[in-house]
């Protein structure tokens, strides 16, 4: 009988006896026991057991796996709860690590050399979690953000339940904003994770969390550098968001729901506190945040989102308060197969924006000729009460004008030959193009609140002061003469600027028959068109 026959039944027999562990080389067979610590609460149950090792083989797949411990499958996701002062264990096996190789099949019935190179491979571990909920304070303030959690990690299985009070061969790291992810390189064996919730007398209630682990990516995923979103502008009620183009926004290996990879909103007044420590976190903004659009499923009435002919994808969110700062949160919903490598969705850096403070500027976008026009334009809600409306008026004006060019247009001959048309380089599409962006820009100013006496406050920064002339940088004064509107009469002081009110440039508006006769906006300030409109001319 050959000694690989002999080791294979000592072997059966060790398993099925269930008190004789196995460990060592290949031709050293001894039994060893085991110490492992289960930690709950304070309290530390100690239990002595012996645990089968062989080679080629690991505890996931023989020998006695510990109570309490969950198994974590690659980008599987597992959501619970945990009490303060409480650690909460799992297992990330060395087979199941193998077995999600990408590269390999790792059959375990394979020849005993194939085997052992494949045992002797390593692997990239990533460990990402995100808090979901979190403790409140139990007197109903908030002076600090609640205690985050803490992940613990060990490579060695001589602390299978890392944690505070088992510290030997391992790394932890605290949650920042309720995200956190470790990443282990070269890892050749189990790997045992520990998820440790402070003890807290300010607080009560527990945390929810998700954690994951891969073979492939960090399964969630939280975006630092430059934010993502901008702020295009705004009014006392609503904002307007734009991304940068899509294919630049999404990052390589974030797995996103459909095509082109639209994304989701959080927006929270940044004096509230519900989602305080949990910004980095898709499940703890999900969860908390007031003002949600999370794709596909908008409500009615909600944040409102649309794809540019650019690329971009714009934001519209209503129901906002004037002269109140807002927090904004780009993200990327998990994927609909929620298994897959990088599915669990991530958050980008935060953006933050303020309302404007008068109601004569209201947002318009998506207008069917001024396609470019995204911003707030002088507006009267007493007039025009919705913004379908408004952006309807301003938009069929503008494409009546633009037909009186489009008439003369048609007497060039476009289409001759080289030697007659009237540039080489430039066509008359070109022309078309270049005349309609300025119509637009010129016939639908871009509206600010109206400053007046001259203690100019930007709103976003940017601006300078100046208290020499009337134009401060890129505003101009305009309407000064007209009575505010009713929504704004107690905001604005009246103007006795002899100045203002006999300049025309300045107690009128760039588009008087609409704006000042039709809208009757009253006084505001005009964003002056970019120069770049003339260098395009």
């Amino acid at each position: 009988m050959s000694f690989s026959t002999i080791r294979c039944i000592l072997f059966l027999l060790a398993i099925a006896n269930g008190t004789v562990g196995v460990t060592g080389k290949a031709d050293d067979f001894t039994t060893t026991p085991s110490t492992s610590q289960r930690i709950s609460g304070s309290a530390q149950e100690h239990e002595t057991h012996y645990d089968a090792d062989f080679l080629g083989m690991d505890r996931s797949i023989i020998g006695r796996a510990d109570a309490g411990v969950t198994g974590l499958e690659n980008n599987t996701p597992m959501n619970a709860n945990i009490l303060p002062n409480t650690t909460v264990s799992y297992e990330f096996p060395w087979s199941t690590i193998l077995n999600s190789r990408s590269d390999e099949s790792h059959d375990y019935h394979e020849e005993h050399e194939e085997l052992r190179r494949r045992q002797d491979t390593s692997s990239t571990v990533y460990i990402t979690i995100n808090t979901c909920l979190q403790p409140t304070f139990a007197d109903g303030t908030i002076q600090a953000n609640p205690p985050q959690l803490t992940l613990w990690v060990s490579q060695s299985d001589q602390n299978q339940l890392p944690g505070p009070q088992t510290t030997q061969f391992t790394q932890h790291l605290q949650l920042d904003s309720g995200y956190a992810n470790i990443t282990l390189f070269n890892v050749v064996g189990n790997v045992y994770i520990g998820v440790f919730a402070a003890a807290s007398n300010v607080t009560s209630g527990v945390w929810n969390y998700e954690i994951a682990a891969s073979v492939d990516q960090n399964y969630h995923s939280y975006i630092s550098g430059l934010p993502a979103l901008f702020m295009s502008d705004s009014d006392p009620y609503a904002a307007l968001l734009v991304t940068k183009n899509l294919s630049a926004a999404v990052p390589a290996g974030v797995n996103t729901t459909g095509l082109p990879p639209q994304l989701s909103l959080f927006v929270q007044q940044s004096n509230e506190t519900a989602i305080r420590g949990l910004e980095k976190s898709f499940c703890g903004l999900s969860k908390n945040a007031r003002m949600q659009g999370i794709l596909p499923n908008i409500p009615d009435g909600g944040i409102e989102t649309s794809i540019t002919a650019y690329g971009e994808q714009i934001f519209y969110v209503p129901n906002l308060n004037a002269t109140s700062n807002y927090t904004a949160m780009l993200a990327i919903a998990p994927n609909a197969t929620s298994t897959v490598p990088g599915g669990g969705g991530a958050v980008y850096n935060s953006t933050t924006f303020i309302t404007k403070r008068l109601a004569n500027c209201q947002i318009i976008y998506g207008l069917s000729f001024c396609s470019s026009v995204a911003y707030a334009v002088p507006a009267n809600p007493g007039n025009f009460s919705s913004m379908s409306d408004l952006a309807a008026q301003y938009d069929n004006s503008t494409a009546a004008n633009y037909q009186f060019f489009n008439y003369s247009l048609q007497q060039i001959p476009c289409n001759t030959t080289p030697t007659a048309q009237y540039s080489l380089v430039k066509t008359c599409d070109d022309c078309a193009a270049a005349y309609k962006t300025w119509l637009c820009a010129v016939s639908i100013p871009r509206c600010s609140d109206w400053q007046y006496p001259y203690n100019y406050t930007p709103y976003s920064g940017g601006l300078s002061s100046d208290d020499s002339g009337y134009a401060i940088d890129f505003l101009m004064p305009r309407n000064a003469a007209q009575s505010p509107i009713a929504a704004t009469t107690d905001l604005i002081q009246p103007v006795n600027d002899s100045t203002l009110l006999n300049w025309v440039a300045f107690n009128s508006s760039r588009n008087s028959d609409l704006i000042t006769k039709t809208i009757a906006p009253g006084p505001y300030m005009e964003v002056l068109p970019c120069e770049d409109l003339c260098y395009e001319l």
